[in-house]
């Protein structure tokens, strides 16, 4: 009787999910987050963050409107070339300029900018903004170097910057 049971949940089960497929239809082609991110992207916002701090309350400042990043631009070019133009005081928060690419091509958590031996890595927030918005969202963690109890350093995160930025063309 309990295999008969079984069969019957299996069976139910396997009717949901084709019956799901029905609705909704396919899925369709992957998105091209590769031709998504390429043009010039200017800073809407920088939110800092203070990993390190005793007091949470003071962890998290809105620091855009301290220096001009309406002026901070990052160009993706096609070609895997990327640059920045910073007209204004805004501290340069990537290299200036080198190659680009994704952590993984087809299912991308981060935006890798290399020039030389430096590299800047850029955690993507949410990649629906660009679909959805037209904005990218990026962080970037700066680390510290921290010695443990047994005298051993270790880098931890320090700060996060959390960008906001917004396609021009």
């Amino acid at each position: 009787m309990k295999f008969i049971a079984n069969r019957l949940i299996i069976l139910a089960m396997a009717f949901g999910v084709i019956s799901c497929i029905e609705e909704f239809g396919d899925t369709g082609e992957p998105m091209d987050r590769h031709a998504q991110v390429v043009g010039t992207w200017k800073v809407n916002s920088m939110i800092q963050t203070d990993l390190l701090t005793d007091n949470p309350d003071n962890a998290v400042v809105d620091i855009t409107d301290v220096y001009a990043f309406e002026e901070y631009t990052l160009t993706l070019n096609e070609d895997g070339s990327f640059t920045t133009s910073n007209t204004g005081n805004a501290p340069e928060f990537v290299i200036q300029n080198g190659s680009w690419a994704f952590n993984d091509e087809e299912f991308p958590s981060s935006l890798i900018l290399t020039s030389g031996s430096n590299t800047s890595v850029l955690d993507f927030g949410s990649l629906n903004s660009l679909t959805d918005r037209n904005e990218l969202e990026v962080t970037f963690t700066r680390k510290v170097v921290i010695p443990d109890d047994e005298g051993v350093d270790h880098e931890e995160d320090a700060i996060a910057y959390e960008y906001t930025l917004s396609k021009t063309n």
